[in-house]
């Protein structure tokens, strides 16, 4: 055991020193001579680079705030947080790729696949809908600074089809979306037993419980809205 955690850190060490030297490397080619100032100098970038911290924070405590107790440390939730954001940010077509990665992480720290999947899909929710309220707060700002009808009628046609997608992720949730799911895992515990332990999950239900939970969703888009403004 001991040895196989020699192994983990020292391939995890490995993977970071190749990330850090093709982050340099491209950075050191793909930059001016300005921007490399910009970069090596003052306060700006480090700031910039705490705040994202910071906001990943607050979007893994929004998601945290979803569970009941006992649950996992918001530490624990920072670091899925911002492994997820992570995957979403350098793979192609990542959104489920990021979810998946999410809903494992979060059973390894020790909680239920169905409570994982379902929370994860609330807190993708409300942050759907906090990043509406802070788009329309943006635009305001923009048609108070520049008030012209040209503005105008693109954050309404933007606020409008944001809004459409929202109303169809939560109709989706609301008429069993989380269903078709189920049968797809007992359709493949049918052909591979590994996966019989995931029949038992109940998404559908955890996911009506969460939307039952008015405060909760409250608190969590209110995070998620602290977030975005950082």
């Amino acid at each position: 055991m001991f040895e196989r955690a020699v192994w983990i850190g020292l391939a995890r060490a490995g993977l970071a020193l190749v990330g850090l030297t093709v982050a340099v490397f491209l950075g050191w080619n793909a930059l001016t001579g300005s921007e490399l100032s910009l970069l090596f100098s003052g306060w700006c970038v480090p700031a910039v680079a705490f705040l994202h911290l910071a906001q990943q924070g607050g979007c893994g405590c929004a998601w945290r705030r979803l569970i009941d107790t006992p649950r996992p440390s918001r530490w624990a939730f920072f670091r899925i947080r911002w492994v997820r954001a992570s995957i979403a940010a350098l793979v192609p077509v990542s959104g489920v790729g990021a979810a998946f990665v999410a809903v494992r992480l979060a059973t390894r720290a020790d909680l239920r696949l169905d409570v994982a999947s379902a929370s994860l899909t609330v807190d993708a929710t409300m942050e759907i809908i906090s990043q509406i309220v802070f788009t329309a707060l943006g635009f305001g700002l923009l048609l108070i600074a520049v008030p012209e009808a040209r503005i105008l009628d693109q954050a309404a046609a933007t606020l409008m089809l944001a809004i459409l997608i929202a109303a169809a992720f939560v109709t989706a949730q609301r008429i069993g979306g989380m269903r078709a799911i189920e049968l797809g895992i007992s359709t493949l515990a049918r052909r591979w037993p590994r996966f019989l332990p995931l029949i038992e999950a109940r998404l559908h239900d955890q996911l009506m419980r969460l939307h039952r939970q008015p405060r909760a969703l409250f608190a969590a888009g209110l995070l998620h809205f602290g977030s975005w403004l950082l």
